[in-house]
């Protein structure tokens, strides 16, 4: 999971982020009532607490009049904890993710975009084990699915990578991720800009891809290269890809 404590809008007020009560309870306030960082206590509620925690997280996060940033903290919590309401919840905000009540909350520092989908995407990815204990990893599925088609517009910080994913995953998700190349191919020699990286974030699909369907991923790599020929970076993303 990556730090949850500071989001990346520097240029917010502190009073944006300032939790509510609830949240400050919850996400930053340990089992031993100390302060901590959201990151860690959400992390160690798999191993203590999270029985506890969840009801109240659900509460949050389907409270409209709560901060945004709050509730942004609820679903990345439900996630972390396997929870299939919280998958739901994913999926229903890459269904319409102009819409999330926490978009921009978080920026990439490097490219000025919102990575809030690619925040929830590595909780999503990271959340394997808890989904196997809770039984809900056909839900976790389906939340990486419905990430995976944000894919042409949306920063996903390399989530959906090699290096952000299991292989078991990347072979099951075949589908979603061939669709997800299919649509970030044309998008970029459009006119749009993605206003980050798309190239590389589609280089990682691509060799994502490379676990379920080989031949698919060798004709996207083709077509990728071709847009930039002398593009390194492309090439060693790659991997073998590229040979």
């Amino acid at each position: 999971m990556k730090d949850l404590e500071n989001p990346l809008n520097d240029f917010a007020s502190e009073d944006t982020f300032a939790p509510g009560p609830l949240a400050r309870e919850l996400f930053y306030t340990d089992a031993a009532g100390e302060p901590g960082s959201p990151d860690e206590i959400i992390r160690a509620a798999c191993l203590e607490d999270w029985e506890d925690l969840e009801p109240r997280a659900l509460e949050l996060l389907r409270d409209e009049a709560a901060k945004p940033y709050d509730r942004f903290l609820a679903c990345t919590a439900l996630v972390t904890w396997g929870s299939a309401e919280g998958y739901q919840a994913v999926q229903a905000a890459s269904a319409d993710p102009e819409s999330v009540p926490w978009l921009g909350y978080s920026v990439d520092r490097l490219y000025s975009v919102d990575d809030t989908f690619g925040l929830l995407a590595h909780s999503v990815a990271d959340s394997r084990e808890m989904a196997a204990e809770r039984e809900t990893q056909q839900a976790r599925l389906d939340a990486l699915a419905a990430l995976a088609a944000l894919a042409p517009d949306w920063y996903l910080d390399g989530a959906l990578s090699p290096q952000g994913i299991y292989e078991d995953d990347m072979a099951a998700l075949g589908e979603p991720l061939r669709a997800a190349v299919s649509a970030s191919l044309p998008r970029l020699t459009a006119d749009d800009p993605a206003g980050f990286a798309l190239e590389m974030q589609t280089a990682g699909l691509i060799a994502a891809l490379e676990y379920a369907d080989p031949e698919a991923a060798t004709s996207f790599a083709a077509e990728l290269i071709a847009v930039d020929p002398e593009n390194e970076r492309v090439r060693r993303a790659l991997g073998s890809l590229a040979k």
